[in-house]
């Protein structure tokens, strides 16, 4: 006698059981149980950031101190406009390295002053910190890449600045390029000459030139130890105003301007 009975399709036998409507629910409540351990997790760490916000981990030291290693070099390090405000604060307007920052130069400030500046610094990465991991829900892992994210960014920030010559000098060595700046345009004055458009000379020819006209510039490690590159500047910046105007080509050739041959001789 034949059966009546109908076997449920889930509960058969397949290659398609997997596919099934059974297991389809079960991964489903598997990923909402993943999600919800997720959220769990995140409502959790935030809620112990917001409760313990001082309580740091070793990767929340780790990226608070980058974060304020970044604002430090953001702030243009020793440079920064900050010292001057906590030297005014601390020392008052008098002190010869005031003086020299108010005169856009460089001022070496005192080791309480850079202390001073570096804990506050420090304290401000914190906030950071802080304020970054409450906005990525408790995430100390993206908290701490993007800090260092930052850091690099501000390191090569602070790098170029330097690279550039944008970087406060001191009084010294500013007194120092004021003098190499006027020898620089005696000598242009007396052995470069204006020429035909067609007319160029090689950064190397005013280099060279340059080095016998001072005899206490003969060579790099005499007369202050100035090098080749810090007269081929000079000799661009007087270039700029006094010569022809035009910047040395990637060879080295600057167009209408010759060294007189008496000297490269």
């Amino acid at each position: 006698m034949r059966s009546n009975w109908v076997v449920p399709p889930e509960l058969t036998t397949s290659d398609e059981f997997t596919s099934s409507p059974l297991n389809a629910n079960r991964r489903t409540s598997t990923r909402l149980a993943g999600q919800l351990a997720a959220s769990k997790q995140e409502t959790q760490a935030t809620k112990r950031v917001l409760e313990s916000p001082f309580s740091l981990t070793l990767k929340d030291t780790a990226s608070s101190l980058l974060f304020g290693g970044s604002i430090y070099l953001l702030s243009s390090s020793r440079n920064s406009p900050a010292l001057t405000f906590l030297g005014n604060l601390f020392y008052g307007p008098d002190e010869p390295w005031i003086k020299d920052r108010r005169d856009g130069l460089f001022g070496s400030p005192p080791p309480l002053i850079l202390f001073t500046f570096c804990s506050l610094t420090a304290v401000a990465g914190l906030a950071l910190d802080r304020f970054v991991l409450l906005t990525s829900q408790g995430d100390a892992n993206v908290t701490l890449q993007l800090a260092g994210v930052l850091l690099i960014n501000a390191a090569f920030l602070e790098l170029s600045r330097v690279d550039s010559g944008s970087k406060s000098v001191t009084r010294s060595t500013s007194e120092l390029q004021t003098l190499r700046s006027s020898e620089f345009t005696e000598f242009a004055k007396a052995r470069i000459n204006l020429l035909a458009p067609t007319g160029s000379c090689h950064k190397a020819d005013v280099v060279r030139a340059f080095r016998r006209y001072y005899g206490k510039y003969r060579s790099a490690g005499e007369g202050g130890g100035i090098t080749d590159r810090e007269i081929e500047g000079l000799f661009v910046e007087w270039n700029k105003v006094e010569g022809t105007g035009k910047l040395p080509t990637k060879a080295g050739f600057v167009k209408g301007l010759a060294v007189k041959e008496d000297v490269l001789m």
